[in-house]
């Protein structure tokens, strides 16, 4: 369920997010290719379940959260 509900999310951002790629923000660039290369996993979600693509779908969670950041869509606040 997670796995799908991630790939469904990385679908609708990923038209939003795709043209950070030429942005000057290098922040914003960098996760822009990262999000791009989560594309094998809409073609095959099952290499998430694989026992060695844990750290992946953690990756993929936590840069899904940063692009709804980015998008100012949430805000997450500092707890120091």
């Amino acid at each position: 369920m997670l796995i799908n509900n991630l790939i469904e999310i990385w679908l609708q951002l990923y038209p939003k997010i795709i043209g950070w790629k030429n942005d000057e923000n290098r922040q914003l660039k960098e996760l822009a290719e990262k999000m791009e290369g989560y594309e094998e996993y809409y073609y095959n979600p099952a290499l998430l379940l694989d026992p060695n693509g844990g750290l992946d779908l953690l990756d993929f969670q936590k840069d899904i959260r940063f692009c709804i950041e980015a998008l100012g869509i949430t805000s997450f606040e500092r707890t120091d």
